[in-house]
């Protein structure tokens, strides 16, 4: 066993396989703009840490925000994007408004930890944006959590007020995979 960012024990194969750029990290981004766009306008304001910022498309749409990643190739240029692990984030308690994590929770290895350095890290809200439940046997994932886990998860972690709903997303013929649609599984947790 390995000891992981906030004293985890985890398998080293597991590790590894955790510490790899997912290969459409990319994709997901630019296939997903308009989903973060619209998800963007339901957070409320304020200084903001995007977790699992991937190539960190979606720090243009929270001005003054931090993005976290594990993998910064080609990152190396921008001052807003911080490599680091969402089981031990390295900032002050209370340093952001709020905290949007899409499309990274789901790789959670130990989720009440993760949501546990959100609620210390975020004053006032937190947005947790993970696939629908047609995306739980995805061997990337560990957790696909259903709307009560999550509502019951963030009450754990300190968050009153939860709300939920989903935005669907289309991509486009890319020549690759060819056109698809899914749906992401919104939640906003406020104190």
């Amino acid at each position: 066993m390995l000891a992981a960012p906030g004293g985890l024990a985890v398998h080293p194969t597991l590790w590894r396989q955790y510490l790899q750029p997912m290969a459409d990290e990319r994709m997901t981004s630019r296939h997903h703009a308009p989903a973060i766009a619209e998800l963007a306008r339901w957070c409320p304001p304020g200084r903001t840490l995007c977790v699992g910022c991937g190539d960190g498309t979606e720090l243009a749409y929270f001005p003054g925000s931090v993005g976290v990643t594990l993998n910064t190739a080609g990152l190396q240029d921008r001052r807003d994007v911080v490599q680091a692990d969402m089981h031990a984030l390295p900032f002050r308690t209370g340093s952001f408004a709020g905290i949007f994590c899409k499309d990274t929770f789901e790789h959670a290895l130990a989720p009440t930890i993760v949501l546990a350095e959100f609620s210390r890290v975020a004053r006032d809200w937190c947005m947790l944006v993970v696939p629908d439940q047609g995306w739980a046997f995805s061997p990337h994932h560990t957790i696909i959590p259903t709307q009560d886990q999550i509502r019951v998860l963030l009450g754990k972690a300190g968050w009153g007020h939860c709300r939920g709903g989903h935005v669907d997303v289309q991509q486009p013929d890319d020549g690759v995979t060819g056109p698809h649609n899914w749906r992401l599984d919104c939640y906003l947790a406020e104190r």
